[in-house]
């Protein structure tokens, strides 16, 4: 199953040290552009600005110019 995270999920799963839940529930986690940029912020946590500069392999960084299908939220 393929999952599009929002920046909270990610945030507080790295400041419990358990962001390995998502590979376990997903086999990959898209994360749009948008998220990205709030991630690598000046005001998120080093440990998140650290973990976005080198994400694992599972996670996969969306283009903000990808084209949206019929009822997809451009702020996913």
């Amino acid at each position: 199953m393929i999952v599009v995270s929002d920046t909270s999920p990610i945030c507080y799963l790295l400041l419990i040290d358990q962001i390995m839940i998502l590979q376990e529930l997903y086999k990959l986690v898209v994360i749009p552009e948008a998220v990205a940029d709030e991630l690598k912020a000046s005001e998120s946590p080093s440990i998140v600005r650290n973990w976005i500069a080198n994400p694992l392999i599972m996670y996969l960084l969306g283009e903000r110019s990808s084209p949206l299908h019929c009822g997809q939220n451009p702020l996913l």
